[in-house]
């Protein structure tokens, strides 16, 4: 388990660099706010531009600006998962599930559901890391119809996370691959699109809220991760025809 120990912003002057080291069981996941550089490990040597995110638990990190300070913020974790901090030690968070995140973090330091869920987000996408670290030696899918098990993580994901805003961008990558493959293959393995089935969820979903609760239409689009109550409108008609108040109302 992954639990939040403490929030960090520190400022770091014009070409100076500063050092962060954390215990064994600990990680730092970073954020830049303006152009540094971070050098980490045997395993970085990485350059972290505006809104990049970082994970590591010994870094250098260095402001080249010659003529303003920056300011780095991160979080510290503590996990009694060791994997978890091997993975920490190679692999970073894919930006658009954590990124938003970072910034409500910030702004509502004080918001214990806010920080929670970061909590709930981060040892959600570390345990598919292990999984998908696990993998390493099993073959990906080949031109003879072997299944690619990359797809199996994915799929597992979806189901978790379907309520999320994901994009199929996100979910390749999940697994480091491009998107065209992961929406072919995933079609051919799953019968249905990766993007289609999380639609099939949300809207699965949409009927049971709109049947077993009292929801407004608008906080069930948010639920479900949609950009507007229109957009969830929209498609909600185009699965059922009936738009969801409609459905509501008709007591199917």
């Amino acid at each position: 388990m992954i639990h939040i120990t403490s929030l960090i912003e520190e400022y770091i002057a014009p070409l100076r660099k500063s050092t962060w080291n954390c215990d064994k069981n600990e990680f730092y996941l970073l954020e830049s706010n303006k152009d540094i550089v971070v050098h980490s490990g045997q395993y970085y040597n990485t350059e972290l531009t505006y809104g990049g995110i970082f994970i590591g638990k010994k870094m250098i990190i260095y402001n080249r600006n010659q003529n303003k300070g920056t300011s780095v913020k991160a979080i510290k974790f503590q996990t009694t998962n060791n994997n978890q901090c091997i993975i920490s030690e190679r692999i970073s968070v894919p930006p658009s599930f954590i990124s938003s995140i970072l910034k409500e973090a910030y702004s509502q330091i004080r918001n214990l559901t806010l920080l929670n869920k970061l909590e709930e987000q981060m040892n959600s996408w570390f345990d598919i890391s292990v999984e998908r670290d696990n993998l390493v030696h099993i073959r990906n899918k080949d031109i003879n119809g072997k299944i690619d098990n990359r797809l199996i993580i994915v799929n597992r994901y979806i189901r978790s996370n379907y309520q999320k805003a994901l994009t199929l961008h996100d979910l390749a990558y999940l697994i480091k691959c491009n998107h065209v493959y992961l929406s072919n293959t995933y079609s051919k393995v799953f019968g249905i699109s990766p993007i289609k089935h999380v639609q099939n969820l949300k809207m699965k979903r949409a009927k049971e809220l709109l049947q077993n609760t009292d929801y407004q239409v608008g906080e069930i689009a948010i639920k479900l991760g949609y950009a507007s109550c229109s957009q969830f409108t929209d498609l909600f008609k185009r699965y059922y025809d009936l738009t969801p108040m409609q459905f509501r109302r008709s007591g199917k």
